[in-house]
């Protein structure tokens, strides 16, 4: 558990906002664990994962609806999976679109690898089961948020994403009864590193930014973000990765290593 250059010591927030990929549940694992499933069941090589998410970033923003993805910040393989409700006035579009760009993701990913491009379709579908069998919340997170929940902390989770999948990754993990607000980017309009979506989060559970600790993964989207909307902030750096240059208040590996006051102290 390391601080940020010349930073103080987190004194005890009211208030403690949490990223939802990659900080309280495996997505990008997660994604590649079920497309591997998928393509085990249909007998292609390893390398079909790697494939499938190329092809799929590659017609998600070639496709019409980039700029709102990246204006959002949700990515392509969600699109693999998502019920894509969430997108506003947009909605009907998307989900017209979304099919075909599935099945095109997947027939292209199949042919590469020598296999039926016409089982597209029900390697699309499968994907979706198998996808929503592979969420769950990191170990550390639970008893994290137990001791949040017993301490009294106001909480909120902001996660960029399409409104219904992020929610349905959220409940899925039996997260529900841990926070007071959900912000999700698509329901804002703005994603993270955007200031707003933060600010929108404070004022749903009644706090103040100078109150409140952002705790999340990725160093520009949560920590430089974050930052901007006034607020301390703590990086969980599971997996020993760059800070891009952004310095938090706190570097940890683990919800576990959150300080007293905050969470489970040692």
């Amino acid at each position: 558990m390391t601080a940020g250059p010349g930073a103080a010591p987190i004194p005890t927030p009211s208030a403690l906002l949490f990223d939802l990929d990659d900080t309280l549940v495996p997505d990008h694992s997660a994604v590649r664990a079920a497309a591997l499933d998928v393509g085990q069941q249909l007998g292609a090589p390893v390398g079909l994962v790697d494939t499938l998410l190329s092809e799929a970033r590659r017609r998600w923003y070639d496709g019409p609806f980039a700029g709102w993805f990246r204006l959002i910040g949700t990515s392509s393989w969600e699109g693999l999976w998502a019920p894509l409700l969430g997108a506003g006035h947009r909605q009907a579009a998307i989900r017209a679109w979304a099919p075909g760009y599935r099945c095109e993701s997947w027939a292209a990913a199949l042919g590469s690898h020598g296999l039926n491009p016409a089982l597209a379709e029900s390697a699309a579908e499968l994907f979706v089961e198998r996808r929503r069998a592979h969420c769950g919340a990191f170990p550390d997170v639970l008893p994290a948020l137990d001791a949040l929940r017993a301490r009294g902390h106001r909480t909120a989770v902001v996660t960029n994403g399409m409104s219904d999948l992020q929610w349905l990754k959220f409940s899925l993990a039996g997260l529900e009864p841990y926070f007071d607000a959900f912000v999700a980017s698509s329901a804002v309009g703005i994603g993270k590193p955007d200031p707003r979506v933060f600010e929108v989060a404070l004022v749903r559970i009644g706090a103040q930014a100078a109150d409140a600790v952002m705790i999340g993964d990725n160093p520009i989207r949560d920590i430089a973000g974050a930052c901007r909307a006034g607020m301390r902030t703590v990086w969980l750096d599971r997996e020993g990765g760059d800070n891009c240059g952004v310095e938090p208040d706190l570097r940890i590996t683990s919800l576990a290593e959150l300080p007293p006051g905050v969470s489970p102290g040692r």
